[in-house]
């Protein structure tokens, strides 16, 4: 056997080892839903140490580091404008009246005076005199009629004459109203000798003043006829001093007319206190005829607690073939609706090999869609290197991560690959394959939508995955 033999056998084995160990890892991780692993078996006796094997491949990216903090929030937008305001319904029927609640202790507010009464009521019986006198009301307006004329009162004493005249002001051209008389003087002794009487002057146009008021002579005896009447005043003399009130009359028996109602409301008296007594509730009215314009959106209510994590597995029962054309891996789909959140973990776990045929570059389809076909939308798609005209085993490690979701999902994927043959094969060199992908938004919303890997090995190209293990997880 050759040293390439021996390398191969031994490449081959590792390659079946790992696929023993995913194989378990799995299993595992469905026993975490079944019950707790049982206690280890003794270890087995260590093999002779085989040689050397290749460099392996470049291992997988770590995980994804913790989201950085949120920024601050953006300024609030403007508010959009007010919708129009939605028909108002019919007017429900008025529910039946509610029992009367108990008497108010505090009196309620004072209605309006109601219209007078065109006929007089009966005269109550007069009550004691008040030995308060009330408050005066408002004067009333001037009449325009004059009342009867009250009786006089008696004459006041008259007070002593001045013995000093007063100093003369100067004459007014305008004539002041007549003073009151004084009092009359002492009659002086008549003349006996009448006086030469002088020429009538010329009437003079202006009239001079009036000289002083000489004695007053002896009062005549009455005169047995009345002299004519003067003639009315239009100006009323001034009015003369209050006389003492008299004694109150004896009270009306006939009601003197209502007055007319006041034109301003009185105060409103204090709010009774509320009744402590519910009526009852009247019966619903019709319902309004429905708005044709929607209402204001109402706010958003708390957001309820986390709900537990969530797991989605799916994998093949035979081998699947991928024989030159774009091919969907059987055991690879997995449901998405109702299942995707921000952070949701999507992972592939491939083992395969390849014939000694086909050397071409293949491609890596990660689909969206309801019919788990190559039909199926490819969102991330990734283009391998070229192979070899040489057998091979590899193990392939893909995982994608649901960065938004809705009708706008976003997705990220890293696929990797490690293969045995170190320079042919899977890959023409040693190395590992390492390749990313982000997805543009769509809309995963769609029903019966999974998410699933098709695979296409190119031109001549026959790929046999024997391992098609997939998992769909949502943290808690």
């Amino acid at each position: 056997m050759t040293e390439a033999q021996r390398r191969y056998q031994y490449n081959q084995r590792r390659i079946e080892e790992a696929a023993e160990n995913l194989a378990a890892e799995q299993a595992a991780r469905r026993n975490l839903l079944i019950g707790p692993t049982g206690p280890t078996g003794p270890a087995g006796a260590a093999g002779p140490t085989g040689p050397s094997g290749n460099n392996g491949g470049a291992g997988s990216n770590g995980a994804t580091g913790p989201t950085g903090p949120t920024g601050p929030t953006g300024t609030a937008g403007a508010t959009g404008p007010t919708g129009p305001t939605g028909a108002t319904g019919t007017a429900g029927t008025s529910g039946p009246t509610g029992p009367t609640g108990p008497a108010s202790t505090v009196a309620g507010p004072t209605g309006p005076t109601g219209a007078a009464s065109t006929v007089a009521g009966p005269t109550g019986p007069t009550g004691p005199a008040s030995t308060t006198a009330g408050p005066t009301g408002p004067a009333g307006a001037d009449s325009t009629v004059a009342g009867p004329a009250g009786p006089t009162g008696p004459t006041g004493p008259t007070g002593a004459a001045s013995t000093v005249p007063g100093p003369t002001g100067a004459t007014s051209t305008v004539p002041g109203p007549t003073g009151p008389t004084g009092p009359t003087g002492p009659t002086g002794p008549a003349s006996t000798t009448a006086g030469p009487t002088g020429p009538t002057g010329a009437n003079s146009t202006v009239a001079g003043p009036t000289g002083p008021t000489g004695p007053t002579g002896p009062t005549g005896a009455n005169s047995t006829v009345p002299g004519p009447t003067g003639a009315t005043s239009t100006v009323p003399g001034p009015a003369g001093p209050t006389g003492p009130t008299g004694p109150t009359g004896a009270d009306s028996t006939v009601a003197g007319p209502t007055g007319p109602a006041s034109t301003v409301a009185g105060p409103t008296g204090p709010t009774g206190p509320a009744s402590t007594v519910a009526g009852p509730t009247g019966p619903t009215g019709p319902t309004g005829a429905a708005s044709t314009v929607a209402g204001p959106t109402g706010p958003t209510g708390p957001t309820g607690p986390a709900g537990g994590g969530s797991a989605v597995y799916n994998a093949n029962a035979t081998d699947v073939v991928a024989n030159a054309t774009d091919t969907y891996l059987t055991g690879s789909s997995l449901d998405v609706v109702g299942n995707l959140k921000i952070g949701t973990i999507i992972k592939w776990r491939l083992g395969a090999s390849k014939t000694a045929a086909g050397t071409a570059v293949p491609t890596y389809n990660i689909r969206f869609g309801a019919g788990a076909t190559i039909t199926d939308t490819a969102r991330i798609t990734a283009t391998g290197v070229a192979q070899t005209a040489q057998t091979d085993v590899a193990a392939f490690d893909i995982i994608a991560v649901i960065r938004a979701t809705g009708a706008t999902t976003v997705a990220a994927a890293n696929l990797s690959m490690l293969h045995s043959v170190g320079v042919s094969g899977f890959k023409n060199d040693e190395g590992g394959v390492v390749m990313t992908g982000t997805s543009a938004a769509f809309d995963s919303q769609v029903a019966s939508t999974k998410v699933g890997l098709s695979v296409n090995p190119g031109t001549a190209g026959v790929w046999t995955f024997q391992i098609i293990s997939s998992e769909l997880i949502n943290k808690a």
